[in-house]
């Protein structure tokens, strides 16, 4: 095998994603288990929102090697007032400014709105899925779909969301988002009928790619 390409590969393997308060932080470890010095700062990239605190819930590797990261944004302190963040990042750790705003970009879809995973379409085009919440007690689950660019995708779903509501079904969100290789997205959550104190899990076909 060649040496540059396994050495990528298990620089993505051990790419960790760190919840840290007032920022975004990823961190990139080389094979020895050591930081990569060369990566982001001292072997840490750290982004911030700029609003208070940010976590990461989810990561991929496009194939070119750039980075994306998905997670929360909260809004106001001792308020349940988060958005949706995402942001791509280039191998080298810093922020891509050619994806949305100098890299970064947020959504307030709700009162409450959260990314817990993400995936990669063949196009580029980029799979976001989490939970949202207009009161902060009861969820429903969320697909969105971005451009290459970071702007939101209009063909998909409703101006690039899809809603996933189900009835008497109190949601926590799409925990996961997969693409299958006949271009379906399938995503999965954990839900508990009102009238039922067991949890559940439902697995749900979002739709196809746009051909």
């Amino acid at each position: 095998m060649n040496s540059r390409k396994f050495d990528f590969q298990i620089r993505n393997t051990l790419l960790i994603f760190c919840l840290m308060l007032f920022g975004l932080s990823v961190n990139s470890f080389a094979a020895s288990g050591d930081l990569d010095l060369s990566f982001g700062n001292g072997g840490i990239a750290y982004t911030s929102f700029a609003i208070y605190s940010t976590g990461a819930r989810a990561a991929a590797v496009q194939p070119d090697g750039k980075i994306v990261v998905v997670g929360s944004t909260s809004e106001n302190v001792g308020k349940p007032v988060s958005r949706s963040a995402i942001a791509r990042y280039n191998p080298d750790g810093t922020l891509d400014s050619s994806f949305a705003t100098g890299g970064k970009v947020f959504h307030r879809y709700a009162i409450i709105s959260f990314y817990t995973s993400v995936a990669l379409q063949p196009d580029g085009k980029i799979l976001a899925a989490g939970g949202i919440s207009q009161n902060g007690r009861y969820y429903n689950s969320f697909v969105v779909r971005y451009n290459t660019d970071g702007t939101l995708d209009a063909s998909f779903g409703n101006a690039g969301l899809a809603i996933i509501a189900g009835e008497d079904v109190i949601s926590y969100g799409f925990g996961s988002v997969l693409l299958q290789s006949d271009g379906k997205i399938v995503a999965v959550n954990a839900s508990v009928l009102s009238s039922r104190t067991q949890l559940s899990y439902r697995i749900v076909e979002v739709r196809k790619i746009d051909s």
